[in-house]
């Protein structure tokens, strides 16, 4: 719950999809709009959302229980106000919370924050949060095409 924002359930749930695939999420990530007190669309102070997501694991030279092994690589990560560009600094609790909440289900490393949330005022807000997440090393195609693995983990 955001104190300088407010967002609709399915508000929140198209922001959050949006960091989920900035931060490495497979694509076939789902963010669907909870329970709330409000109809859709409509401001709700006690909005949720539903998260789906797949991310990588390192496996330590075996396959992962259920998944298929792949080849991973680093990729550093920023998020900034405008980067992602549907992310503002009104946005900056969310981050907070996106940070603390739902990072941690992700591999990461040499995680770097400078967000400085100001409750009720974007004004002297910051978004800065960088890291380096593990994700599926893109592949070639029959065609020499490069595509991006897909795994479960």
């Amino acid at each position: 719950m955001g104190f300088t924002s407010t967002y609709s359930c399915d508000g929140l749930a198209d922001k959050l999809k949006i960091l989920l695939l900035a931060a490495g999420a497979r694509n076939d990530a789902k963010a669907r709009p909870g329970a709330c007190a409000s109809s859709l669309g409509r401001p709700d102070k006690f909005a949720r959302a539903d998260l789906t997501f797949y991310t990588l694991s390192p496996t330590g030279g075996g396959a992962a229980a259920g998944g298929t092994p792949v080849d991973g690589i680093w990729r550093q990560v920023a998020f900034a106000s405008r980067n992602p560009r549907e992310l503002t600094v009104g946005d900056c609790e969310l981050v907070e919370q996106f940070k603390s909440t739902v990072l941690p289900f992700f591999t990461t490393q040499n995680i770097e924050t400078r967000t400085t949330c100001i409750p009720h005022q974007e004004s002297g807000s910051v978004i800065d949060l960088k890291f380096q997440s593990l994700s599926a090393a893109p592949t070639t195609d029959e065609h020499g095409r490069r595509t991006q693995a897909h795994a479960s983990g």
